[in-house]
């Protein structure tokens, strides 16, 4: 099994050394734990790919300590420049022009590269004293849960790893969200994740088009403090060979202030929206407390239906767990 390590200084300085000589190390982040490795070594990612039992066409996000550490990684551009400062450290991937020294195993061959950086205090540690970017998905098999706590990678992961880095409960629970920032004049939102869109109170709109003019210090965007969840739906068979073409029921007609509906994987059809990705969907809702986020976030899952959707129905409970021992 694993060996659990606390995040003393010791430990980091270890761990550091490991990540360095091409080992792997799974990590805390404030999404879920992360399977971490060096970025620019080609044969300490594949290690990546083997122990999850990850496909070679899934590419990595690689975390960086500083906004300046991910230009070793990463081309930024003027919206990419104007995110970053915004949302790093945070739950905002993006996809940008991969520079010539990332190994095509961290990006499937493609000539871009999902980057972000952490807010996690421990993970961020351990990124300043091993002087690396770290390509780290989540630390679990492919297609099963992704692992919120030290207890959870073991579980799943310990027989074939041999360091984990032990930085608590994950603070949020759900994926990053992920925005190809490629071309700057239209984004896209890849995967919606930790909802950052519905706490964001302001406008998207004039946020994006103040990015693009290099103004958005002059812009203030307001932020809701609430608790937020999100419940993401994928499509049947998802993430193996998943479906795609059914038509979604009920979807919400009129918008809500505390609930929305984000679409990460749907087309429009004659007039119907029909799935067309591995996640089709992603219900998020505030609340007073994360119950209460809970609670509304699946009342409208609940009435959203189509051939095979599937989603999870345990998220938020270990955040209402530690909401509880406050």
């Amino acid at each position: 099994m694993a060996i659990i390590h606390s995040g003393s200084d010791s430990d980091l300085i270890f761990l550091a050394s490991v990540l360095r000589a091409g080992g792997v190390v799974a990590v805390p982040t404030e999404t879920v734990y992360g399977l971490a490795a060096n970025a620019f070594n080609a044969d300490a990612c594949r290690r990546i790919f083997e122990i999850k039992g990850r496909p070679a066409h899934d590419p990595l996000i690689v975390h960086t300590a500083s906004r300046i550490a991910a230009d070793s990684v990463a081309q930024f551009n003027v919206l990419a420049d104007e995110l970053a400062p915004r949302f790093w450290p945070g739950p905002l991937t993006m996809v940008l022009r991969k520079r010539p020294l990332v190994p095509g195993i961290v990006t499937s061959d493609r000539a871009t590269v999902a980057v972000r950086v952490p807010a996690h205090p421990l993970f961020r540690a351990l990124l300043e004293r091993s002087g690396l970017a770290l390509a780290a998905p989540s630390a679990n098999p492919f297609g099963y849960v992704s692992p919120t706590s030290a207890a959870h990678v073991q579980d799943s992961l310990g027989h074939a790893i041999d360091h984990i880095l032990d930085g608590g409960p994950c603070a949020v629970g759900v994926e990053s969200t992920i925005l190809d920032a490629t071309n700057p004049h239209d984004p896209v939102i890849l995967r919606v994740g930790q909802p950052i869109l519905l706490r964001l109170k302001s406008d998207l709109i004039p946020l994006v088009q103040a990015a693009l003019a290099g103004r958005l210090d002059q812009v203030e965007a307001q932020w809701d403090a609430r608790p937020a969840l999100g419940v993401v739906m994928a499509a049947g068979g998802y993430p193996g060979a998943y479906r795609k073409g059914d038509v979604i029921h009920g979807l919400p007609s009129l918008p809500q202030a505390d609930c929305k509906v984000f679409h990460a994987g749907t087309r429009l059809h004659n007039g119907e929206i029909l799935s067309d990705g591995g996640r089709v969907l992603c219900v998020t809702a505030l609340g007073e407390h994360v119950a209460d986020a809970q609670r509304r976030a699946y009342a409208t899952a609940g009435g959203i239906t189509w051939d095979g959707v599937q989603y999870r129905r345990d998220i938020g409970y270990r955040a209402i767990a530690r909401e509880h021992q406050r």
